[in-house]
């Protein structure tokens, strides 16, 4: 494993933390809010140091992750009706809650790759 690529822990921090991010954008968007900019910065390594220094184990990481994936749903399973009558912004969010999981997925293959490595004779 290279010193850029993040261990099982910092994905599944990172993973973390995008549910949080998009926790902010879907409340964003519903509130009329919605932060915007021209690039995704990427995850901060101090975010994701931070995370795992407050979940050390695997099972603490996992369970964190499932419970803000929970939240998530939630979120959507309570959108305000005034939101959803408006059309245009409930189109985009609807959409975007449906795109592929490529993103997850390629980091479920760098996980299963360290893994696999860690399992590797010197």
């Amino acid at each position: 494993m290279g010193s850029e690529e993040w261990s099982v822990k910092e994905v599944l921090a990172h993973f973390i933390q995008g549910e949080r991010g998009y926790q902010n954008y879907i409340c964003g968007v519903v509130d009329g809010q919605e932060q915007w900019s021209d690039e995704y910065g990427g995850t901060s390594m101090l975010i994701l140091k931070a995370t795992v220094s407050v979940h050390p184990t695997l099972h603490s990481l996992l369970d964190a992750f499932k419970r803000s994936h929970l939240e998530t749903i939630a979120l959507f399973e309570n959108l305000p009706p005034s939101f959803i009558e408006r059309k245009g912004s409930y189109w985009r969010l609807a959409y975007n809650a449906l795109e592929d999981p490529y993103h997850f997925h390629t980091h479920i293959d760098q996980m299963r790759t360290v893994l696999e490595a860690s399992k590797a004779p010197a």
